[in-house]
């Protein structure tokens, strides 16, 4: 019985809780799979959601274009052409042209941290450096601004080159709010990588095209360079000039000083210090390089000109610039000026393409030789008395020997109340003006 007894659990045991581990470490595995689908299926699922919302980031930041309709005539035309071993016009630019490379150039643009200025940021800052005025309710796309004559307003399309010949050009896409010139699409994008529908376009295009004879594109070695270099200096100018990126206006002043002189000498832009001085120092050796000082007289055109309505204007900043860096050792500017004024009052001179003494009325010589004075006496009657080696040797002031032969500019002066010119009125009666004006002071000016 005893026996029996004890047999019975066993048997209870073996059938219902004796372990088993094969079986266990079965439904441990089991357990263990169901559990970890539970966690890491929401955890898959989340990376994935996770991946594709960066997809989508990366992809917002890309532009997708479609291949530019000019393109393909662009290419059949060839980068350039001969014709009995003389350069041919190959192809006619259009607006159709400049159209297709606005999206372009806005892409890189946007790649390379413009900042799009508003309607009214855009509007001011086009008129104040290109003084000229956009009307965003006309549905004009583009605004012509010319690039050897202000005054010229007459849309043309044209690439600009270095030849001379074809007229400098930029334009100014109103609706996107930034400034170009016209490229063909290989001048400022990688066709064949960002179309790739062109990639082997030009292998079916013949260099042979009757009795002329074209370079393809892609022909071309120094493509990539110029590509680089044409949007350098489209990102770089309308950071600076629509940005403030003075980052940019160094790049300028090394890569871009054309542009930079443009500015100064056509549109008269005279806000920017470095590029006021790099511009003077510029023409200063251009004019006298051939030794003949006097000659500097020439950049008197650039402080003094006229607008497109035939108003004088005078260039305030450019006089600035001039009043801040004159020296004991150093009136170069100064002298060209004041040999500018007296050259207000001479006819049948070689110097000027037009002649001051014509270009200007009585009244306006009068407001221009005020503005030279205003900046001449002071730094005549300060530095004339050291007797520099190296400047200084004019022995009279602008201001008297010009209204000593000519009293009546005084008596303007006087009239228009200096001109609003603070210092002059202080100039004209202080102790060293009399003594000029008894002759204490010898007049004339020694070099005119």
């Amino acid at each position: 019985m005893q026996t029996g007894k004890k047999a019975i659990p066993v048997m209870l045991i073996s059938q219902q809780q004796v372990y088993n581990p094969i079986m266990n470490l079965d439904k441990f595995r089991k357990k263990l799979i169901t559990i970890m689908k539970k966690i890491l299926f929401p955890l898959t699922l989340c990376f994935l959601i996770s991946c594709q919302k960066n997809e989508r980031n990366v992809q917002s930041n890309t532009i997708h274009m479609e291949t530019p309709p000019c393109l393909l005539a662009q290419l059949k035309a060839g980068s350039s052409a001969e014709k009995s071993e003389t350069d041919y016009p190959n192809y006619v630019y259009s607006e159709a042209d400049l159209n297709c490379s606005v999206p372009v150039l806005e892409s890189e643009l946007k790649n390379k941290g413009y900042r799009f200025p508003s309607e009214e940021e855009f509007e001011k800052k086009v008129f104040a450096i290109f003084r000229r005025k956009l009307n965003f309710r006309l549905a004009t796309q583009y605004l012509y601004i010319g690039g050897n004559d202000a005054c010229t307003k007459s849309m043309v399309y044209n690439r600009n080159s270095d030849d001379g010949m074809t007229p400098v050009s930029y334009y100014l896409i109103k609706n996107k709010k930034f400034l170009t010139e016209l490229f063909a699409i290989p001048e400022i994008t990688d066709y064949k990588k960002n179309f790739p529908g062109t990639a082997g376009l030009e292998k079916q295009i013949s260099n042979n095209q009757g009795d002329v004879k074209i370079v393809k594109w892609e022909e071309d070695p120094g493509l990539p360079k110029i590509r680089f270099n044409n949007i350098n200096t489209i990102v770089s100018r309308n950071k600076y000039l629509f940005n403030d990126s003075k980052a940019d206006l160094t790049w300028l002043l090394s890569n871009d000083k054309k542009f930079l002189g443009q500015l100064v000498t056509v549109y008269g832009y005279d806000t920017e210090e470095k590029i006021n001085r790099q511009v003077l120092e510029e023409l200063y050796t251009e004019y006298t390089r051939s030794g003949q000082i006097w000659r500097a007289a020439k950049i008197g055109d650039l402080f003094f000109t006229k607008d497109c309505r035939g108003k004088l204007q005078i260039r305030k900043g450019l006089l600035e610039y001039v009043s801040q860096h004159t020296t004991k050792d150093d009136d170069r500017f100064i002298y060209a000026l004041g040999t500018y004024a007296h050259y207000l009052f001479k006819e049948n001179n070689d110097l000027f393409e037009t002649e001051p003494s014509g270009k200007f009325s009585i009244e306006e010589k009068a407001e221009i030789v005020a503005h030279i004075a205003a900046i001449e006496s002071p730094a005549f009657y300060k530095y004339r008395p050291l007797n520099s080696n190296t400047a200084w040797h004019n022995t009279g002031s602008v201001l008297h020997t010009i209204t000593a032969a000519h009293p009546e500019i005084l008596s303007m002066i006087i009239k228009n109340k200096y001109y609003g010119l603070p210092d002059l009125k202080e100039i004209i009666e202080s102790i060293p003006f009399e003594e000029e004006a008894s002759g204490a002071i010898s007049a004339g000016l020694s070099d005119s």
